[in-house]
């Protein structure tokens, strides 16, 4: 594997993909999709040492495979130069590197057509999509607080965010992600699910799921009767499940099974890649912190104003073994009232490696457990003292380093050194008073046994929110002339493809009644989805054929209220 393309077409043969000719110009191999807007290629490859046109060209061909310029692989694409109501097709086609003998090759992007109904047949790698907005009124899904789950267990300060892709897939649920070491993590669903299974005697089902919760499981019959977990098996990583004889689960009844599962099971993921698998409609994303000095949040927490200068570094000027901590500290300010000598009035007594030392503050060693719940413990710290005049004096002066210490350090053992000094660039100093907070804050990594929840809700309907935007219900293409861009081709070249209007910017539910200008009904669209859009086969309720002219249409969303408009067909 080296990387994959994508493919967009208007032609479910993609036809109008293969643009890269040979050399005797003939149509040979596929163009990724170009997006205008950033001037690049919908190709990713991995980033390795190959990239550029292969070593070796297609035999008799004349022309090489394009491998890529080692973008890296991503696991989201935003196609943003489509037009709304026209159908796409697209594929996702992966190719190899080839070899030193052979060209590289690609996977088959096959949309099949059955020759009887005309229903397309699509392979694991294609798809068709008609982009639009969602249904006017729609209020759009909730997830977590502003895309974030609430920690519950640990003080971690990386950051795990989740990311909707499909609004409409997000259902009412909760969730929790929990870390199963310090640098895996699981996202269970914690509300379940339960739905309608057939049984197939001994041989297994397989069930919607992955990575259920064992004890979660329950089965019910068509009763409703709990069906004892002594007459099932259930492979809980693959999500399966059978019988442990015929009897147990006869084939062909119908049973209700629920449980519990890990949509996201184990993951590795802690760098904010994109990998993660969708469920429910969005993708979580963890980025992870590691140890050090936060410098924006360390600061005096009780009052701006104050106009001290603080500077932290690691390593630390003095001491032996230098580590970084995870922890806070807090220093809560006295009084800073001297003597003439200098000495502080209400010092405290803040114990070194060397002796005790006067202090205008209490020195406090804060580890929080949860959150909002904190342990607090006096601490140690190792003086640094630049100034000669100053050194051995039993007191921290003004621009001394405070070089914290691992709580119950007994050897030299030494973290960060913040030193606090006078602005001298100030008219007006602004001193710490009694009361005052400076701490100092860390970035702390992921733990074994940090827990987060998080809740969805899913996007609904609001009615008062669709009322006004009836007003910009329109029809497309107004006038209709002959054609429309969002029709099909025929399934021959000879024939066109079905006749197409739409109504856009609809709410959910609705109907859409259309007339001729003397009021004579035509035909009647029910819509009752969570698109925009309607469509229009431009034939009556009885199949015919309309005549040229203008109609009017009529929309009648119920709760919402109506909306009479009109376009015009011309032949």
């Amino acid at each position: 594997f080296e990387g994959y393309k994508i493919y967009r077409s208007r032609d479910f043969n993609f036809s109008d993909v293969y643009k890269i000719t040979d050399a005797n110009g003939i149509a040979f191999l596929g163009q990724a999709l170009f997006d205008a807007n950033t001037g690049l290629p919908a190709q990713f490859d991995l980033v390795n040492d190959y990239s550029g046109l292969a070593a070796v060209e297609y035999p008799g061909r004349g022309v090489k495979y394009d491998l890529g310029d080692n973008t890296g692989l991503v696991h989201e694409y935003v196609d943003s130069t489509v037009q709304n109501g026209e159908r796409y097709y697209y594929a996702v086609v992966a190719y190899d590197r080839g070899t030193d003998e052979l060209p590289p090759t690609e996977t088959q992007s096959v949309i099949q057509e059955d020759p009887t109904t005309g229903n397309l047949i699509y392979d694991v790698n294609t798809l068709s999509v008609i982009p639009g907005p969602i249904g006017s009124g729609i209020k759009e899904s909730e997830v977590g607080i502003g895309g974030a789950p609430t920690l519950m267990v640990g003080n971690a300060t990386g950051k795990i965010n989740l990311k909707v892709l499909d609004d409409l897939s997000v259902d009412n649920k909760n969730y929790k992600v929990s870390f199963d070491t310090t640098n895996s993590y699981s996202v269970l669903d914690d509300s379940g699910v339960s739905y309608s299974i057939i049984s197939k005697g001994t041989v297994l089902v397989s069930l919607r799921h992955k990575n259920i919760v064992p004890e979660s499981i329950e089965l019910k019959d068509e009763d409703g009767t709990v069906v004892s977990a002594d007459n099932y098996v259930v492979n809980t990583l693959r999500g399966q499940i059978a019988g442990v004889s015929d009897a147990s689960l006869p084939a062909g009844k119908t049973y209700t099974v629920s449980y519990k599962y890990y949509p996201v099971y184990q993951s590795t993921l802690i760098n904010n890649e994109d990998g993660n698998d969708v469920f429910d409609g969005m993708r979580i994303f963890v980025q992870e912190d590691q140890i050090n000095v936060n410098n924006e949040e360390s600061r005096f927490i009780t009052d701006s104003k104050i106009t001290v200068v603080d500077n932290i570094i690691f390593p630390p000027i003095l001491g032996g073994t230098k580590v970084k901590l995870r922890a806070d500290w807090e220093l809560r300010w006295n009084n800073l009232d001297t003597t003439a000598t200098g000495a502080w009035v209400n010092a405290d007594t803040t114990e070194t490696l060397v002796g005790s030392v006067a202090t205008p503050f209490s020195l406090w060693y804060i580890v929080e457990k949860a959150p909002n719940y904190y342990l607090e413990e006096p601490a140690t710290f190792v003086l640094y003292e630049p100034d000669p005049a100053k050194q051995n004096n039993g007191r921290w002066d003004w621009g001394e380093g405070i070089i914290f210490q691992p709580q119950g350090a007994t050897d030299p053992t030494v973290s960060y050194q913040l030193t606090l000094s006078l602005n001298k660039e100030v008219a007006q100093q602004v001193l710490p008073k009694a009361g005052d907070i400076y701490k100092l804050t860390t970035y702390k990594p992921f733990e074994k046994g940090d827990l987060y929840t998080f809740e969805t809700k899913k996007a609904e309907f609001i009615a008062a929110n669709s009322d006004k935007s009836l007003n910009d219900v329109y029809v497309v293409p107004n006038p209709y002339v002959a054609y429309s861009e969002s029709e099909n081709p025929g399934r021959t070249q000879i024939k066109r493809g079905e006749r197409e209007l739409q109504f856009r910017n609809l709410p959910p539910v609705c109907t859409i009644r259309i007339y001729t200008i003397t009021g004579e009904m035509v035909d009647k669209i029910e819509k009752n989805d969570n698109g925009s859009i309607a469509y229009w086969d431009l034939l009556s309720s009885e199949g015919m054929r309309i005549s040229y002219g203008v109609y009017i249409f009529h929309v009648d969303a119920p709760g919402v209220g109506e909306k009479i408009g009109r376009f015009g067909v011309i032949k």
